[in-house]
């Protein structure tokens, strides 16, 4: 059976990095994908972020949906609960497996997020069940 890695972590805890050692890069999905301009340029809005999470999970959709039924990743955040439910249960419901990865390295986040936002995140950070 498929399995969809739902991995979360905080930034620089090494999320991607993972992903992409766990399925081929063109089966990993990240909302930080949505920033990314056509010449490769990292450009964050938050008034934005909504859309770049929905954008995510309809694209990781279209994977679980697709034909290949390949193993897949999703690489967020996801410093609560309910914001990587919604994957469980839609990979449940195409037949996937689910692992939910927790990762808690300390590199040099590559989006540059503020110490202050790290510390926010960490603040509310609920663990996997």
């Amino acid at each position: 059976m498929s399995t969809l890695y739902i991995i979360r972590g905080l930034p620089g805890s090494g999320k991607t990095t993972l992903a992409n050692k766990l399925v081929s890069p063109e089966r990993v999905r990240e909302a930080d994908t949505y920033f990314v301009n056509e010449f490769g340029d990292y450009i964050f809005d938050p008034e934005q972020l909504k859309y770049a999470h929905e954008w995510c999970l309809v694209e990781v959709l279209g994977m679980l949906q697709g034909h290949s039924r390949e193993d897949c990743a999703v690489s967020n955040t996801f410093s609560r609960r309910w914001e990587y439910e919604k994957y469980e249960k839609y990979a449940e419901l195409e037949g996937y497996d689910v692992q939910v990865i927790e990762c808690h390295g300390d590199w040099a986040n590559t989006h540059g997020v503020p110490a202050g936002a790290i510390k926010r995140m960490k603040e509310r950070w609920e663990p996997h069940r």
